[in-house]
Order: structure tokens, then sequence, then C-alpha cells
């Protein structure tokens, strides 16, 4: 059995200092997460996808495609909003098949119906089932589509290559939009570029394969990850300081005295490891419970785990070198 010898640890004074930096790091780890949230998201819908490249062009294929149009389509929540929903729209086609390949792809809607991704949704309040409105674009006159379905998210730059939107919403075919206004067709294709070409009669252009875009979103992503690495670090480092600085008279006194050196690293060993778990497993606990409100992805989460698995093993060699300090200063 160890034994232990109490290090006068000033218990309020230290839990006020950890509790406020917890606060401060949760904060930071917030603003991170809004970003980290949306790429994974994205990164997840396109892992989920077995399409090759998506690409524009001026002639519909069998499978996967849908109208852009070169227009701006607005919707709105409620006929008196002031600002429209900030999303990228596009229109099934008339015939056109619509498989899992593309992961976020809507089953076939109604005239009147639409689909809304799902951070879109949520941050405007939208459910199935909602009614929202646009102002038709041929005739001027206000709207009313019924959301059918929510959807995975799905990266941007698939829909919009100049804009950062909230998400997509997925207009059923309305052939009134597609004989009044110019428009361009956007296929997610399977085949290559040769044979897409032939079967289309045509050359596809703004070509981005599925791949390169998930290499995109990932390099994005990194710098926001390695600042949230950092930070817990530099938090865990914080702990242990504050630990050091609040025991370091009484330690040394206790050298002095001729406690045994087993004793002592015994004692310092539970007071570091016990506060600095506490630390980093209720911040972990804080952004869990976070990420499952908001709806975590798997990748958010292994990154959460990665990071607090280096926050322990930081405790344990800051824990080391500060014990190795104290003893001989």
């Amino acid at each position: 059995m160890k034994q232990m010898i109490s290090l006068h640890v000033q218990k309020r004074k230290l839990l006020v200092k950890i509790i406020l930096l917890e606060v401060i790091t949760l904060l930071l780890y917030a603003l991170l997460m809004v970003v980290i949230h949306t790429k994974s998201l994205n990164i997840e819908t396109l892992l989920q996808s077995d399409y090759l490249f998506s690409a524009t062009a001026n002639n519909l294929n069998e499978k996967n495609c849908y109208y852009l149009f070169d227009a701006n389509i607005d919707f709105f929540v409620s006929p008196t909003d002031q600002t429209s929903l900030n999303a990228d729209i596009v229109m099934q086609t008339e015939n056109a098949e619509y498989t899992y390949t593309v992961f976020w792809n809507a089953k076939l809607l109604k005239e009147n119906g639409i689909a809304v991704t799902k951070s879109l949704a949520r941050k405007n309040g939208i459910k199935e089932g909602s009614v929202i409105c646009s102002k038709h674009i041929v005739d001027d006159k206000i709207q009313e589509y019924i959301v059918e379905q929510i959807l995975p998210d799905a990266s941007n730059t698939i829909t919009s290559r100049n804009s950062i939107n909230d998400g997509i919403i997925i207009m059923g075919y309305d052939e009134r939009y597609i004989d009044n206004i110019s428009h361009k067709v956007l296929i997610f294709s399977e085949q290559d570029i040769e044979e897409l070409s032939v079967d289309l009669q045509d050359v596809p252009v703004n070509i981005v394969y599925r791949e390169d875009e998930i290499m995109i979103l990932c390099k994005q992503a990194l710098p926001y990850i390695g600042v949230w690495l950092l930070l817990s670090i530099i938090s865990t480092l914080l702990v242990v300081f504050f630990i050091v600085e609040d025991i370091r008279y009484n330690y040394r006194r206790q050298i002095i005295i001729g406690i045994e050196k087993k004793t002592l690293i015994d004692s310092f060993n539970y007071v570091i490891r016990g506060l600095g778990l506490l630390f980093i497993c209720t911040v972990f606990a804080i952004s869990f419970i976070v990420l499952l409100t908001v709806g975590f992805n798997k990748i958010e989460i292994i990154v959460l785990v990665i990071i607090s698995v280096i926050n322990m093993i930081t405790l344990e060699i800051a824990g080391k070198t500060a014990r190795k300090w104290l003893w001989r200063n």
C-alpha cells in the first residue's frame, strides 16, 4: 500500500484557477469546433459517396444530375422575412435517377417539394413538413414549398464555386424554370471524363474529383485541429503549473525535513493526476455533450478522443518534469 502525506493544497484557490482555465478553454474550443464541425460533416458525406467527380455541362445525364440556374433563387422561412436563406439552390431534372452514389441525394421531389441539408435546416428551425416560401422568378408570385426531406450536409464547393453558404436546397422539377431561365447541368459521374463526354455529346467543365475535394477539406480543417491540439496542451501545462506553484513550498519543506523520496513522489503524483485528470475529463465530457447537441460525426469524436489521450500523456510528462525540477531546486 502506498504511503502518502498531505502537501497542503489550497483547494479552493486552486479550483478557482482551474475552473476559470476550463471556461476559457471551452470557449476557445467552441470557436474552433464551429469550423471543424462543418468541415468534418462535409468530409464524412464525401467519404460515404461513391461518385468519381462532379462537373457542369450543357446536356443531361441519366443519373445524379441537377439544374443550376444563372439567376438568384431566394427562399424565406416566412413571407415577411427580409433576409433569404443562405443556401445554394439546385433543381432535380425530370427523368434523372438519383442514387446513393451521391450520399446527400434526395428522393424524387414533387414540384412544390424541396429537400434541405441538415445544418441549414437546424440553423433556421426547419423540419420535415415545414413550409417555406420563395418568389417564383417566372411570375413573381409567392409560392409555398413543403420540406419533404432533411439531407446530410454537403460541401458548398459542389454547387457553388465562389461562395460560402449554410447548405443546399434541392427543388423538385418545375418546367417553368427550365423554359424561362438559362441554366447548366451539374453532374455527379461514376464514369471517367472520356466516357461521360461521349454519352453527353458535350465536354464537361468545372471538374472537381471527389478525392481532391476530400483532400482540400482535410487541408482546410487541419490548421484548426492543430490549434485545438496546441490549445489543449497549453491548458494542461497550465494546470500542472498552477498545482506546482501551489504546493512548491510545502514540497520543498518535506524534502528538507527528510520525508522519504518515494512517499513524496506518490503524494505529488496523486495531486497532479487527480486534479489534472479531473480537468481533462471535465473538458472532454462538456465537449462531447456539445457535440451531441449539434449532431456529432465520427471524425469529430475521433479527434476529441485523440486530443484527450494526448492531454493525458502531456499531463504525465509535465508532472514528471515538474517533480524532478522541485527535487533539484
